[in-house]
Order: structure tokens, then sequence, then C-alpha cells
């Protein structure tokens, strides 16, 4: 599908109500992407996504390697040493700087993509960004380290990727009023509708 395809798909979909509506209730904000990837920059972030799922909802690889460091430490503290002990401490601290590395550059182009769909909003991460939807005019800050990426549909069941975090720092700007109770908490944003089950190939 090309750039042009997605875009007419995006459109479709939300005559047909398969995004969500853009709205603002019980404390959520709710947005439909305006950026929109090409179909090699769209598969670059969704294998970034599948990269850090893997490794940190679909495994317990960070557990066995702290684990195995763990016994290590304990070992040596306790007076035992051998060559099979250094190398496997070698090893799998070697392993652990991999892994982290992989994770570390999969999250930062997780981070790319939110960054360049918030600023097609006009909003940036971590900044105090202006927002008016649903006649409701507010001022808040999404926060980095709690972005939820849901971009894949490899591993994700939902009908619709989205990436969704926190907002922080909430200021009422308009007249319409907000209750302290409906105060918005949550900002989503839907960015395109995933493929049906069963579709992959």
């Amino acid at each position: 599908m090309t750039t042009r395809g997605i875009e007419i798909l995006l459109g479709d979909e939300l005559c047909d109500n398969l995004l969500e509506p853009e709205r603002f209730a019980h404390g959520i904000v709710n947005l439909n992407s305006k950026y929109v990837p090409g179909d090699d920059e769209k598969k670059r972030y969704q294998s970034a996504d599948i990269v850090k799922h893997i490794i940190e909802f679909d495994s317990s690889i960070k557990w066995s390697v702290d684990s195995i460091l763990d016994g290590i430490e304990k070992a040596e503290n306790s007076g035992y040493s051998s060559a099979e002990l250094s190398e496997l401490k070698q090893v799998t601290t070697q392993y652990f700087k991999h892994l982290k590395d992989i994770q570390d550059r999969a999250t930062q182009q997780c981070y790319e993509l939110a960054e360049k769909t918030l600023l097609a909003h006009g909003i940036k991460l971590d900044t105090e960004s202006n927002f008016d939807i649903d006649g409701y005019q507010f001022k808040a800050t999404p926060v980095t380290d709690k972005i939820n990426y849901i971009v894949s549909d490899l591993f994700s069941y939902s009908d619709i990727a989205n990436i969704n975090m926190s907002l922080v720092d909430v200021t009422v700007t308009g007249d319409k009023k907000i209750r302290k109770t409906q105060f918005p908490a949550r900002l989503i944003i839907n960015l395109w509708v995933n493929k049906e089950r069963g579709e992959h190939g």
C-alpha cells in the first residue's frame, strides 16, 4: 500500500467509525494521527515495537540474565572462583549489554514515531502544549517515560494501532470548565487500523 493508499484507508475507516472518534471524555484525550508514514517507515516502526515487545513482555530474558548475574555475585562474595565462573560472568555481562543496546535502539525508534505524531498536532513531549478538543481548551505536558506503544499488529489484538501516554501539569485555559475528577490524565493518538487477524504473510 502506498502512502496515498494509507491516507485513503484512514479516510474511509474514519467514515466507518473504525478509528475512535476524536473526543475528550472521562479524563482521556482521544485524537487521530495527522502523521501518515509510508510503507517502509511504518514497517520500521512496527518492527521496533515488536523488538521492544519480545524483550520486555514476551520473555523472561532480563529476569534470567539478572538471576545469573546475582548467582555469580553470590558465589564470588562467598569466596568461590573458577575459569568457568569467570567465563559465565563475562558472557552474561556481554549478552546483557548487547540486549540493552538493541532495546535502546528500538525504544528510540518508537520515541521518534511518538515525537513525529505529536508534532503533527502541535504537541511536544515533556513540554507544556495547548489542547483544543470538544470545546475544551487546556494546557498539559505529555510525559515521555509514560508512553505505551501499541504499534505492531503482530502481538496486539487491538483493532487500532496507537500511542498513549500520561498528561501532567494540566491547566484549563478556555471558558468551558472541566471538573477536577475529569481533568485530562491520558492522551491517546490513534495511528492506523490494524490488519485483521490472519492477514499476515
